[in-house]
């Protein structure tokens, strides 16, 4: 049964529609990251690369969906994030 057909329709044109540019993506942390030991809200991801956060699977295994602002990122922490092959590149050169 299809329940939210949005949100179905949504992903699926992140996943497969090349003309919008998305791309759904996981980067992990590395050991000397800028992002490292600091809250998400003073890291301000979306604001200096664009890149949505989508959620964060720490190193201990936890996972969290819409990270508080207060959250610490950790290294080894994947990031899984949306957006354009740029944006992702700008996060990605931030984790280290």
């Amino acid at each position: 049964e299809l329940l939210h057909p949005h949100v179905i329709a949504f992903f699926e044109a992140v996943v497969r529609d090349q003309a919008l540019g998305l791309r759904l993506e996981e980067i992990t942390l590395g050991p000397q990251a800028p992002l490292t030991g600091k809250p998400l809200g003073e890291v301000n991801l979306h604001d200096t690369t664009r890149a949505l956060l989508i959620g964060v699977r720490e190193p201990a295994g936890e996972v969290l969906f819409n990270p508080a602002r207060e959250h610490v990122l950790h290294p080894g922490a994947v990031l899984l994030v949306l957006g354009s092959g740029e944006d992702i590149a700008r996060v990605r050169q931030r984790a280290g």
